[in-house]
């Protein structure tokens, strides 16, 4: 399984740059449980799975069982937190 970022524990100087394959998600990507913000892509076998990072937490152990890849752009949410302070 290849793997962004899969650390709950990512700090905003984790940023991939620009031209970084994981710098993909889009704010009309949503989270396929709850509907908000996706920052977390899942790609399996038979297709994909976007995640919030609420929810990506919640299931971690079983999407990481079965995910081919995964893009998490956590790291999103700590640059829009430090834009707002």
């Amino acid at each position: 399984m290849e793997t962004a970022t899969i650390d709950p524990e990512v700090k905003a100087s984790d940023e991939p740059e620009a031209e970084d394959e994981t710098n993909i998600l889009v704010v009309s990507d949503r989270c396929d449980q709850c509907g908000a913000q996706a920052y977390v892509g899942v790609l399996l076998g038979n297709g994909d799975l976007m995640f919030c990072s609420h929810h990506f937490n919640k299931y971690k152990t079983g999407i990481t069982a079965a995910a081919v890849k995964i893009i998490d752009e956590r790291w999103k949410l700590f640059n829009q937190r430090r834009n707002v302070e």
